[in-house]
């Protein structure tokens, strides 16, 4: 699997389980059935009494572990040390079928980023634009640099305000402070989060950048 896709399918799979933080894509009762399923493996086993399990309240996580043992797909196993519950064979392989639906379904999403990222930064090209920047360097940096060359941009400099970043690889270009934008040739500076794209905004413009040089996705 590509490198980019794989940032995009971890990048999905951090946001679905951030509280507050995700408003178009919410987790399914097969997604949380899966990722129980991960977690017992991970685990090797999950006391009866787990308290801090994928964010699930208990009820919830013992409503999904009854489920799951009623299919065959976990056990429950009672000895000296307690009660708790093991993977079953059966449950391997209902977990290799949701990981293989649930991977096909994220590259098919990742695809129609792509797609979208491809069509907004071919605009960009037909209006004379040339060499740009990216800020900051993130799964969405990677997302778009994916379909840069198709659309006929050059990627000149990439920023990001991480400290920690600057220095490291991003493709064949370094991750730099943006203040290095300044120094740098570009036609212009696209902005590459949403979330932050108003404080990206209001840096660039403060380091004399003028907003019609300025570019979102």
């Amino acid at each position: 699997m590509k490198k980019g896709k794989i940032y995009f399918i971890n990048l999905i799979t951090n946001m679905l389980f951030e509280k507050n933080h995700v408003n178009f894509l919410k987790p399914t009762p097969q997604l949380y059935e899966l990722l129980v399923l991960s977690e017992i493996v991970k685990r090797e086993y999950v006391p009866t009494e787990s308290r801090s399990m994928l964010d699930l309240e208990n009820t919830m996580l013992e409503a999904y572990l009854s489920d799951l043992a009623e299919k065959g797909y976990v056990e429950l196993i009672e000895n000296n040390y307690g009660r708790k519950y093991c993977i079953t064979d059966a449950g391997r392989q209902r977990r290799r079928y949701l990981l293989v639906d649930y991977v096909n379904e994220l590259i098919s999403l990742h695809n129609k980023a792509k797609g979208i990222f491809k069509e907004r930064l071919t605009e960009v090209y037909l209006k004379g634009i040339r060499n740009v920047a990216f800020y900051p360097a993130g799964e969405t940096a990677e997302l778009a640099y994916s379909v840069l060359n198709e659309s006929g941009l050059r990627l000149t400099i990439v920023v990001d305000d991480d400290a920690g970043k600057w220095g490291m690889d991003f493709h064949e270009l370094k991750i730099e402070d943006p203040s290095k934008i300044a120094g740098v040739q570009v036609d212009a500076v696209i902005i590459t989060t949403c979330t932050f794209q108003t404080q990206v905004i209001e840096r660039l413009t403060k380091m004399g950048i003028d907003e019609k040089h300025i570019l979102t996705l």
